[in-house]
């Protein structure tokens, strides 16, 4: 939200970094799109991802402008990311692992029955 009506100062460091005077809007819709998107379980994924290439972007920004005392939040908000989406993806792993163990165990039931 910062970003979308955030102050002058803060859309005068976009123009700085040299991104368009009006990249704060873009930035705090794709940020606030970010946020949103992983709390529903369809777009979680997602959203992460978008998380991911927001907080790359941000620690690319910092690095390139040499603004390091504006890093440490990109690096934490790259690490919620990263372990957010470990996470999701180990529970995906484990319910496809599951569901196929389910068919696997479908499957000898029906054969015995065959029989």
């Amino acid at each position: 939200m910062a970003n979308l009506i955030g102050p002058e100062s803060m859309r005068k460091k976009f123009v700085a970094w040299d991104f368009p005077s009006s990249f704060n809007l873009a930035n705090g819709a794709i940020q606030l799109t970010a946020a949103v998107l992983p709390l529903m379980d369809g777009t979680r994924v997602l959203g992460l991802h978008l998380g991911l290439l927001v907080a790359i972007g941000v620690i690319v920004t910092m690095v390139r402008n040499r603004e390091f005392g504006h890093l440490p939040p990109g690096v934490i908000l790259l690490g919620v990311v990263l372990v957010d989406l470990w996470g999701s993806l180990i529970n995906s792993w484990r319910r496809v692992t599951a569901m196929a163990d389910t068919k696997k165990i479908d499957n000898a039931v029906m054969a015995g029955r065959a029989m």
